[in-house]
């Protein structure tokens, strides 16, 4: 309700119409700023002097030393700061104490020569026998998608020949076995969608 008053209230003062004076009356105001301060509105206003009571009173006051804090805040002060400086020291004593023991541990891993004699040439007669059927220029070998994905599975081969020649050139390493693992089976899914286009 609130909201829609103030959006009222500022239609109505957006619709009031725009006055902007003369410099005949600027000049006029500022001319009037200038004048003494025995012009006609100060004689009209009276002046009153303070008794010498008040002034007395406000200098006493101002002269009284400030009141001191109680002793009890100031016990509350020193026990704060005293707790404060347990605790730093508390936390400081846990970073640099030697309470903690290390303790190290390994583990060992053995390679199972089992990976490394598998033969990769097992299917390698099955990718030829792709070969052979899209030499034959059957139909399905020439669609866009069986294309594609023989483009994709000539790359997987061009990428397990680099691989298997890597691996012979640094003996078995498990992390190339694992990737040449990967390729196979790449390979064989492509091979496995490819007949099935056929």
């Amino acid at each position: 309700m609130k909201f829609e008053q103030q959006n009222k209230l500022k239609e109505a003062l957006d619709r009031l119409p725009v006055y902007k004076p003369g410099h005949e009356v600027w000049d006029n105001i500022s001319s009037q700023l200038g004048y003494a301060p025995k012009s006609w509105l100060a004689k009209t206003l009276p002046v009153y002097k303070a008794p010498e009571s008040i002034w007395k009173a406000i200098s006493t006051q101002l002269d009284q030393a400030k009141p001191t804090t109680p002793v009890i805040k100031k016990i509350y002060r020193y026990a704060a700061v005293l707790a404060g400086a347990l605790v730093a020291s508390f936390f400081l004593f846990q970073q640099f104490s030697d309470t903690r023991k290390e303790v190290v541990s390994f583990s060992v891993e053995s390679f199972n020569k089992m990976i490394g004699s598998n033969n990769w040439e097992d299917d390698e007669s099955a990718f030829a026998m792709l070969d052979e059927y899209c030499e034959n220029k059957s139909y399905s070998c020439t669609t866009e998608e069986f294309v594609s994905l023989k483009a994709e599975l000539d790359e997987l081969n061009s990428a397990h020949s680099e691989l298997k020649a890597v691996l012979t050139a640094y003996n078995e390493d498990p992390i190339l076995l694992e990737q040449l693992t990967l390729i196979e089976r790449q390979r064989t899914d492509l091979l496995k969608t490819l007949f099935a286009k056929i």
